[in-house]
C-alpha cells in the first residue's frame, strides 16, 4: 500500500532535475540529488528559471494531492487492520486510495511534460536515461511492478 504511494510521490523527483531551490517536502538529500541532475543535464539559467516557474505553478496542487493520497492510504490501512471492518467497506477505501494516487500521477505527469518541453532533444534523451536508471533502482528495491508507472 504505502509502497505504491512512495513510488507515485517519488516519481516527481526525477522531472524536478533543474531546480536549485527545494520544492515543498524536499529535504537536503533530495535537493542535492536535484542539483546534481541539473548539472548533469547542463541546463541554462533560462531553462532553470522556466522549470522553477513550472514547479511553482504545480507545487500547491501537488502538495494538496499528496496529502489527500496519504490520508486515503491511512484510512484504508486503518480499516484493513480492524477485524470488524466488513470486506464491502474495504473496496471503496482501496479504490479511494487508488484514485488519489492516480490524480497525483496525472499532475506529476503534466508537470513533467511541461518541463520536458523546456529541454533540448539531447537533454530529454539524458533525462530518459536517468529515469530508466531510477526505475531500475526502484525495481531492485522491490518497489516497482505492474500498475506502478513502470
Amino acid at each position: 500500500m504505502m509502497t505504491r504511494l512512495s513510488l507515485v510521490v517519488g516519481l516527481g523527483l526525477v522531472p524536478l532535475a533543474a531546480q536549485s531551490m527545494p520544492s515543498p517536502g524536499m529535504g537536503p538529500r533530495q535537493t542535492r540529488m536535484v542539483d546534481r541532475m541539473a548539472e548533469y543535464l547542463k541546463l541554462t539559467d533560462a531553462q532553470k528559471s522556466q522549470i522553477q516557474a513550472i514547479q511553482a505553478k504545480h507545487a500547491d496542487e501537488i502538495k494538496a494531492k499528496v496529502q489527500a493520497a496519504v490520508e486515503a492510504h491511512k484510512s484504508f490501512k486503518e480499516a484493513l487492520k480492524n477485524p470488524d471492518t466488513a470486506a464491502t467497506q474495504l473496496k471503496p477505501l482501496y479504490q479511494a486510495q487508488a484514485d488519489r494516487d492516480f490524480d497525483l500521477l496525472l499532475d506529476r505527469r503534466a508537470m513533467q511534460n511541461e518541463i520536458r518541453a523546456v529541454l533540448t532533444p539531447e537533454q530529454r534523451a539524458e533525462m530518459d536515461k536517468l529515469q530508466s536508471f531510477h526505475r531500475g533502482m526502484m525495481k531492485g528495491r522491490g518497489m516497482g511492478g505492474p500498475g506502478m508507472g513502470y
